[in-house]
C-alpha cells in the first residue's frame, strides 16, 4: 500500500528575532526556496505545503512553485507564542495524508536525499514508533514525523 506524506513548512510573515528571515536572500534566493526545493526533489513526497501569513510568500510561491500548496494561517494562529502544535494541527486539518513532515525554511542545507533517507528509516520502523524527530548535533530539530491519528 502507498502511504500519503505530506511536507507541512510553516512560515510566519515576522519573525522576531530576524525580520523578514523566511524571505531573506540566502545564496541567491529567498531563503525558503532551499527547502522547498529539496522537499519538491524527494520522490517520497506526495504534497508540498506551505503554512503562512505572509503576503510576500503567498505571492512569491505562487510565481514558483504553483506545485505547493498554500494554507492561510488564520489570525488567532499568527503570535509568535502560539506553540507549534496548534499550528500543525491547523495545517494537518487542511490536508489528507498518512504521514506528515514538518521542517524549517531555516533548513536550507537540508538535501532532498536526507529527506528520503528519513522517511525510509520512519516508515521502515513504522508502527515501532509513530513518530520520529531528526535533530542536528546542536539539537535543533530538523525535521519530524506525525501520523494524524493514532490507528495504524
Amino acid at each position: 500500500m502507498k502511504l500519503k506524506i505530506a511536507a507541512i513548512v510553516p512560515m510566519r510573515h515576522n519573525s522576531e528575532r530576524v525580520p523578514g528571515k523566511n524571505y531573506r536572500s540566502f545564496g541567491g534566493q529567498p531563503l525558503y526556496r532551499h527547502i522547498i526545493n529539496s522537499l519538491l526533489s524527494c520522490p517520497l513526497i506526495d504534497e508540498v505545503i506551505i503554512d503562512t501569513d505572509s503576503p510576500t510568500i503567498f505571492n512569491d510561491v505562487s510565481n514558483n512553485f504553483p506545485q505547493v500548496k498554500l494554507i492561510e494561517r488564520p489570525e488567532h494562529l499568527r503570535s509568535g507564542s502560539i506553540p507549534m502544535n496548534d499550528v500543525l494541527l491547523h495545517s494537518v486539518n487542511q490536508v489528507e495524508a498518512d504521514f506528515y513532515l514538518q521542517t524549517h525554511s531555516t533548513n536550507p542545507l537540508l538535501t532532498s536525499d536526507t529527506i528520503t533517507k528519513a522517511i525510509v528509516f520512519f516508515i521502515e520502523n513504522y508502527p515501532l514508533y509513530d513518530s520520529l524527530f531528526f535533530c542536528h548535533e546542536n539539537q535543533q530539530q530538523t525535521l519530524g514525523f506525525i501520523r494524524k491519528s493514532n490507528q495504524p
